[in-house]
């Protein structure tokens, strides 16, 4: 998992050592945490390091300042990590062929001992709707924007309402469907080779572009054009693949 930078520090997960941190500026080690392995993903809010551990039906809250676990809280499924998101005290995270979770996050030890919250709370859980499985999302304010992998061709959209954890809408999409970014109110993902804008208040396409097309030659068997990452930024989009590069204006 990771890489991820809080308090000029990277935190990367590894299989076998936990997460290793390393000053920014230097590369030095920094001291290791109280932590369960394998970290395949993990997110950090506020000083809160989120492990979302696969195969011990178990996620773990950890404090970066003291390097020390705060809490554990138990899910019903096993299997490699798939989703750990993390916002303004609030985690939500799924395991490979699981249910979708929102936790606490919960307090630093320092509040905790100032009368704070402790976090590992479960608030909800929720089952995806077709029964597949979780496999990415985007974190909005209000929302959190699921892809749900149903079989090779039968892939959804998720969008569910943070607080409540109820469905707000789900629409299916006729491909792979990766890489999903918020960008402007939109929701951007790449579904087979193309990307695709989707309304954020109900799902419906805004635009599509055929990335195959604006290269004007056949993608093989092996070089797929699906997105493996999505940056937005003030200049524009960013869609990285496993072939080429593209940069669009916003």
């Amino acid at each position: 998992g990771g890489p991820t930078l809080w308090d000029e520090t990277v935190h990367v997960g590894t299989e076998n050592e936990g997460v290793v941190r390393l000053a920014c500026d230097s590369g030095e080690p920094q001291p290791p945490l109280e932590i369960l392995s394998p970290v395949w993903r993990f997110a950090i809010d506020d000083g809160i390091l989120i492990n979302g551990i696969g195969g011990r039906q178990i996620s773990q809250g950890i404090d970066l300042d003291i390097g020390q676990q705060l809490w554990t809280a138990p899910v019903d499924d096993s299997g490699a990590g798939r989703i750990v998101l993390a916002d303004s005290g609030e985690t939500y995270l799924s395991q490979a062929g699981g249910d979708l979770y929102a936790i606490e996050t919960g307090d630093d030890a320092h509040a905790i001992e100032t009368g704070g919250e402790r976090g590992g709370e479960r608030r909800w859980k929720r089952s995806p709707p077709e029964g597949g499985q979780p496999f990415d999302a985007a974190l909005g304010p209000d929302r959190l924007y699921v892809l749900e992998i149903a079989s090779n061709t039968d892939n959804y959209v998720w969008a569910v309402d943070r607080n409540s954890g109820d469905t707000v809408w789900h629409t299916r999409v006729d491909g792979e469907v990766r890489a999903p970014t918020l960008v402007d109110g939109s929701l951007v993902v790449t579904v087979d080779d193309t990307l695709t804008a989707l309304d954020t208040a109900d799902g419906p396409p805004i635009w599509e572009i055929d990335l195959d097309a604006l290269l004007g030659e056949s993608v093989s068997e092996h070089q797929s054009l699906a997105a493996v990452g999505i940056a937005a930024a003030s200049d524009g989009l960013y869609v990285a693949t496993e072939r080429r590069a593209f940069k669009f204006g916003v």
